[in-house]
């Protein structure tokens, strides 16, 4: 059946969201607002989906002292990415997103702000996010850098295939690669088990908002599982959902590196001067597993 497509929706402003972030955006002068939305700044439930994945990381491979710095970095570099992110995904498919009620309101798709000066605002912010990592080491740099390609391909996978779900679960738990290479020095079988964990996680997670848009998508063109299997989307849902489980319960290491291996630069501070060792682990574990 040939679907006829809707003329655009255009409105003046997107649909307040609930939140204090929403009130703090809202407050912004008016000239500023859609720099903020366009950023999703009032809408940070995103960001922690690119950061918590990340924690949970290094709760699996480091201790609590150990992860403050960097699961700080993290926060910054999600918030940060994410925008960049939703800020390139509203002037690649601003076309789409004035055909869906839920995304008609955003600042590109309204008219609210041009498409120009968005994708200006993106490539700052996207190039400040990697940076933020430089506070941690110049190889966290460049392993955060790596994933910008990946968010910059994901508004195309929509008009290719209908699961853009699994780029996007690929493309917002790159923090779990990172935190493992940075803190075991590779990607092991326990990294790519909770990888592949949380990436069901998010597949599911994003075929509950396509459910939400399939009409409008059928009648923009727009690809995504919930087009594809209709109402037994919810058997996928259900699957990847109960999936990951198993997979977040298994991903510990066998076992830590002492703190000074795991960080040269406290090799020289540690008790006993260059090449010393603190006797324990941070967490007092001796090297043993710790509690996510």
């Amino acid at each position: 059946m040939t679907v006829t497509p809707h003329a655009p929706a255009r409105v003046p402003a997107r649909p307040p969201a609930p939140g204090r972030a929403a009130r703090w955006v809202g407050r912004a002068p008016a000239g500023v607002r859609p720099y903020l939305e366009s950023l999703r700044l009032d809408r940070p439930v995103g960001s922690w989906l690119l950061v918590v994945p990340g924690w949970i990381a290094l709760g699996a491979v480091s201790g609590p002292r150990d992860g403050v710095l960097l699961g700080l970095l993290l926060l910054v570099y999600g918030v940060l990415s994410r925008g960049a992110a939703c800020g390139l995904n509203d002037v690649l498919d601003a076309r789409f997103d004035a055909q869906v009620p839920r995304t008609a309101g955003r600042p590109v798709a309204s008219g609210r702000l041009a498409p120009g000066r968005a994708l200006v605002l993106c490539v700052a912010v996207g190039a400040a996010a990697p940076l933020v990592m430089g506070f941690w080491s110049v190889e966290a740099v460049v392993w955060a850098a790596a994933g910008a390609p990946l968010a910059a391909v994901y508004p195309y996978m929509k008009r290719v295939t209908h699961w853009p779900h699994v780029w996007l679960g690929i493309t917002i738990n790159w923090t779990v690669p990172l935190v493992y290479v940075l803190l075991t020095g590779g990607f092991g079988l326990g990294g790519r088990v909770l990888y592949g964990a949380v990436i069901c996680w998010a597949v599911g997670t994003d075929v509950i908002y396509a459910c939400q848009d399939r009409e409008a998508d059928v009648r923009a063109g727009v690809r995504s599982a919930a087009v594809l299997l209709g109402r037994r989307s919810r058997v996928l849902v259900g699957g990847v959902y109960a999936g990951c489980v198993p997979p977040v319960r298994t991903a510990h290491p066998p076992g830590r590196a002492r703190r000074a291996d795991r960080y040269p630069r406290l090799r020289d501070t540690a008790p006993g001067g260059a090449g010393g060792t603190t006797g324990t682990d941070r967490d007092g574990t001796h090297g043993g597993h710790a509690r996510r």
